[in-house]
């Protein structure tokens, strides 16, 4: 069993605590049935059904994301790949100093062309 906090404004918790005295019940009691009575409302007459499939499909798109990204990472820790992964459901792979290096080329030491340092011809 849970315990639960709630916080009603004055008027309202005046009204339940006469409630719960004229049907000899505790205040918890009350509360309790009232959550009750709302709930099997919401089953009967409202939407719950098809709200509840929706958050089950978004639960499970994001259950889907994360176990491909755990997997893209224990592959990647492997050193395996996805290979039956689609490649358009893969993700980049990047790591760092693994591309093409582009060097600019270093700059010659003074004096290798045939110019000193001062500027004057050697």
């Amino acid at each position: 069993m849970k315990t639960i906090a709630v916080r009603l404004e004055d008027e309202l918790h005046a009204q339940l605590v006469i409630v719960a005295h004229l049907f000899e019940q505790t205040v918890t009691e009350t509360i309790r049935l009232a959550i009750e009575s709302y709930l099997e409302r919401q089953r009967s007459e409202g939407d719950l059904a098809a709200r509840a499939e929706a958050l089950v499909a978004e639960i499970d798109r994001e259950a889907e994301a994360r176990r491909r990204a755990i997997e893209d990472l224990l592959g990647e820790a492997r050193g395996t790949d996805n290979t039956d992964v689609p490649e358009d459901e893969k993700s980049p792979k990047r790591r760092r100093g693994s591309g093409p290096k582009d060097k600019p080329e270093a700059d010659p030491k003074p004096g290798s062309d045939g110019i000193s340092s001062d500027g004057t011809e050697s």
